[in-house]
């Protein structure tokens, strides 16, 4: 598979989403997020579907659709001939993502809120946001995150076409992340209706536009 790469920051894994969607779906969502510090900047465009979930996300004429099953988990991601397809035992509990070139990442979750991805330990916090990823964990306030008023945000997913969105697509304000007895802060400016304008994470700066 060519166009869809697993992009992240580091070497971590990934993990799946929350479903708290009570307080989402109604209010401003990211249109843009930019990402700066250092070349070109990165620049991904996102749509959203009459139920307030993504649609697509575009970046750099590469355009990612977003599709769902009945009970609103993401069932695939196509760009172009490309594809990336998840799968869900009867429970609902994810099992399995392989890509269009038989590509298995091996995931298994372990319990309503912890997986296991590709030999990876993940947690999820009561938000659905990323609580910890193999020694790295993530803190946050109770302030909005940036994708607090998206339904059903599956961190899997976006992951796949959004690089290191562990960083910065959440429910809640994340405020730092630790690794190795390191605490990195991650400063946020205060955007319109209560949503972070952007966020400063070392020399890294991921800004954010609303519709």
């Amino acid at each position: 598979m060519k166009k869809l790469v697993f992009l992240l920051m580091t070497s971590l894994a990934l993990i799946s989403c929350g479903d708290d969607d009570s307080n989402s779906g109604s209010g401003l969502k990211p249109a843009t997020v930019t990402i700066s510090g250092g070349g070109t900047p990165t620049i991904y465009t996102l749509s959203y579907d009459s139920k307030n979930r993504i649609q697509s996300v575009n970046e750099g004429g590469n355009n990612s659709v977003f599709s769902y099953t009945e009970d609103n988990k993401v069932d695939r991601i196509t760009t172009g001939a490309d594809y990336i397809q998840f799968t869900y035992a009867a429970n609902g509990n994810l099992v399995s993502v392989i890509t269009d070139d038989g590509q298995d990442y091996n995931v298994s979750q372990t319990g309503d809120d912890t997986f296991d991805f590709g030999g990876t330990p993940i947690t999820l916090n009561n938000a659905g946001d990323w609580a910890s990823v193999g020694t790295v964990s993530l803190t946050y306030s109770s302030a909005k995150g940036s994708f607090a008023n998206v339904k059903h945000l599956d961190n899997i997913a976006l992951q796949f076409v959004m690089s290191s969105s562990y960083f910065y697509a959440h429910k809640k304000r994340v405020t730092s992340v630790a690794s190795g007895g390191t605490d990195i802060p991650i400063v946020s400016a205060q955007g319109e209706k209560g949503l972070p304008a952007s966020y400063t994470i070392e020399s890294s700066i991921v800004s954010f536009t609303y519709n």
